[in-house]
């Protein structure tokens, strides 16, 4: 109906140039289904916007071609999963998935969360603190190991992969949230590199 769509109109414009939600799959899987509705609804709605989180400590939500061993599947959300299916996100699967949002007006843009929240590059031996008390101590919010001479060669390629299968998005989010420098082991690090906050 016409005053819906100029209600949404105020709306928007009020709130900033975009009106979103965030589907965090760094820590939950999302089924494609689900995913492709979730645009339908959103649409129907005139948000424009769909904020992808695909990584965090607990998981790496997506194969990357350069980097598959990154892959670290989440945690099924109280939604039904076929259970062979693994629950990571292949490339080819969310381009599909962008280009069909991109037909609702919507764009999705993907988050990598660096440097904090980055325990699942567990499986790129070296990118995490040489601390083995950290995932006791800590649990959370693991940061990258950035005195790795490879970790920024590393980022590069996983950038360009994401931009490329996100590439109607005008947004590249990188987190950045929690990085807590303070812990011992990690100080240490950092002392490495002369490095003092």
């Amino acid at each position: 109906n016409g005053d819906l769509s100029r209600q949404q109109q105020q709306q928007q414009s009020a709130s900033g140039p975009h009106m979103g939600v965030l589907v965090d799959a760094g820590r939950h899987f999302f089924p494609m289904d689900w995913l492709y509705g979730l645009v339908d609804f959103l649409a129907v709605l005139g948000f424009d916007m769909i904020h992808f989180r695909l990584t965090d400590d607990q998981a790496f939500a997506l194969n990357l071609t350069g980097h598959p061993e990154l892959a670290v599947p989440a945690v099924p959300v109280g939604i039904e999963i076929e259970s062979s299916r693994p629950q990571v996100y292949s490339p080819d699967e969310l381009r599909l998935w962008v280009e069909y949002a991109s037909t609702k007006n919507i764009f999705i843009m993907p988050e990598v969360d660096i440097p904090g929240h980055a325990g699942s590059w567990f499986q790129i031996p070296g990118l995490l603190p040489p601390c083995p008390k950290f995932m006791c101590n800590k649990g959370s919010s693991v940061p990258l190991n950035v005195t790795n001479p490879r970790l920024l060669k590393v980022i590069a390629s996983i950038l360009k992969e994401v931009e490329d299968i996100f590439s109607t998005s005008p947004y590249l989010h990188l987190g950045g949230d929690e990085v807590h420098l303070g812990i011992r082991c990690y100080e240490e690090v950092l002392k490495d590199l002369s490095i003092r906050e």
